[in-house]
């Protein structure tokens, strides 16, 4: 994975694969990523899938990336007021398991 538009772009394209396990790192990958621009392609991927739970895990993804990252100007910390920033989400059933 690079940085960069083409990167994300491949990624974004995997949410849609038939294989599970694809879907699921190509999830992964796109919260690595954590650009926000990669949302609209969440987004699509949410309404094309059928499977509750990789909705679910979708629409996750979706409001981790909306979450200031931390360090970022536009939303600095000061004194003892902590917001929302992102952090790791907790452990996720990959997309397709059995519940």
């Amino acid at each position: 994975m690079n940085d960069d538009t083409n990167s994300l772009h491949t990624i974004l394209s995997e949410l849609n694969n038939p294989d599970p396990e694809i879907r699921q790192a190509a999830l992964d990958a796109t919260i690595q990523f954590g650009a926000t621009n990669a949302i609209p392609g969440l987004e699509a991927a949410a309404l094309w899938n059928e499977n509750p739970e990789e909705k679910k895990q979708i629409a996750d993804a979706i409001e981790f990336l909306k979450l200031p990252q931390l360090g970022d100007p536009a939303f600095p910390i000061t004194g003892s007021s902590k917001g929302p920033v992102r952090k790791p989400l907790a452990t996720r059933k990959p997309l397709g398991a059995a519940k």
